[in-house]
């Protein structure tokens, strides 16, 4: 198999004009390069844990075979492909496949200029195959805790990470609590995952700040009260429902843990 960031493919050859071209500098611009006879594999820099690059999970290089029995199809679909669109003058989609472990296989195979920068589960469109449309409230700690050890600035860049994920099928708001808490949308119900309103949601998060104790019970209250007026409304997926909460696990003000738990499992079992 042949990978994005070390190896020479065996047909390699300048990418066509009318397909993209790279910005060199001033003045100057350049094609890429490419080999629409071959695929190639690809997995994120975490995964790459042998000496050379090259994966040691064995479910991982299990992909990585299982899938090189797809490479024919791949080929000859592209070829399919560029006859067909070149009717039209439009370039053919590229085609790949994303295996749930992080390895992807891709045509025409080309060369990244950071090697393992791309996860595809971080794609929407991989987020959207693997779970649905879906209805996603962020509930975000705050307090006055979170301060330490760096964990606000861990929180921001997951949620945002997760909103990223987002597709234009799901549905979204973002909740954050310390003493109270307060929902981030601009509307008390949850929006539509679109660009613009992802950045909002996005811009929204960058600028929280932190302060006071940790109240569990007013975050669940306030995200199931959130739930119930999206679905009065009619304004929901109709698919999943999940709640990411993200705290640092300390609950210091507002009802205690078994009132806390009540609560969660009585709304539970409404939106069941």
């Amino acid at each position: 198999n042949y990978n994005d960031c070390t190896s020479s493919y065996p047909n390699e050859a300048c990418v066509s004009e009318d397909e993209f071209v790279i910005n060199c500098g001033e003045g100057m611009a350049c094609k890429a390069s490419w080999d629409i006879t071959t695929s190639k594999v690809s997995i994120p820099e975490a995964l790459a844990t042998e000496a050379q690059g090259n994966p040691t999970d064995p479910e991982i290089i299990e992909s990585v075979c299982y899938t090189r029995l797809a490479e024919p199809y791949l080929v000859t679909k592209f070829e399919r492909d560029t006859y067909y669109w070149s009717q039209y003058n439009v370039s053919p989609s590229w085609s790949y496949f994303g295996a749930h472990n992080g390895m992807f296989r891709q045509i025409p195979a080309t060369h990244r200029e950071q090697c393992g920068s791309y996860d595809h589960r971080r794609r929407p469109w991989f987020v959207a195959a693997s779970s649905g449309p879906k209805d996603l409230v962020l509930v975000l700690d705050i307090s006055g805790s979170m301060n330490d050890y760096g964990r606000l600035n861990l929180m921001k860049e997951a949620a945002i990470t997760v909103i990223e994920t987002l597709s234009v099928a799901d549905k979204v708001a973002v909740v954050t609590f310390s003493d109270d808490a307060t929902v981030l949308n601009d509307e008390f119900v949850l929006v539509r995952a679109t660009k613009e309103n992802k950045d909002r949601l996005i811009a929204a998060i960058n600028k929280i700040n932190v302060n006071g104790a940790t109240n569990f019970h007013a975050a669940y209250t306030k995200t199931f009260d959130l739930l119930e007026e999206t679905f009065k409304k009619e304004s929901t997926t109709g698919c999943n429902v999940a709640v990411l909460f993200m705290t640092d696990g300390q609950l210091t003000t507002g009802p205690g843990p078994d009132q806390v738990i009540e609560l969660v499992n009585s709304k539970a079992e409404e939106f069941q």
